[in-house]
């Protein structure tokens, strides 16, 4: 059976970008965490431009913030929560999860959507 865990970060109402020498650090002690716990997969999804009322589970570059926590890691899986494939150009996407597995050692899990938010995008999904 898997046990799967995401980020919940709370900083009220602080600014979102002051937040990021905060938030790094919390993320590496939460995944750290889970993996002692036994833990799957700590997931990371994508979000840009702030927290909802305070609180934050998501980062702007799922992928490359993956890579930063499977090399603080030695079991636990790490997962692109959700990256947001019509913002990435598919190409370096591709490449960079290709190298993320490789760097994890093939502890990589990805979601992928295709907009969540679409009419305020693209005029409606």
């Amino acid at each position: 059976m898997r046990f799967d865990t995401t980020p919940n970060l709370h900083y009220g109402d602080m600014d979102y970008v002051q937040n990021w020498d905060r938030m790094i650090p919390e993320f590496r002690e939460q995944i750290i965490l889970s993996e002692s716990a036994g833990f799957t997969t700590y997931w990371l999804p994508e979000h840009h431009f702030g927290a909802i009322d305070g609180w934050n589970n998501s980062t702007p570059n799922p992928v490359l913030m993956c890579m930063d926590l499977a090399a603080h890691t030695k079991t636990i899986r790490v997962g692109t929560g959700g990256v947001a494939v019509p913002d990435w150009n598919p190409l370096r996407l591709a490449e960079d999860i290709a190298v993320l597995d490789i760097a994890s050692g093939g502890r990589i899990d990805c979601a992928a959507f295709y907009c969540v938010a679409c009419p305020f995008r693209y005029g409606g999904c």
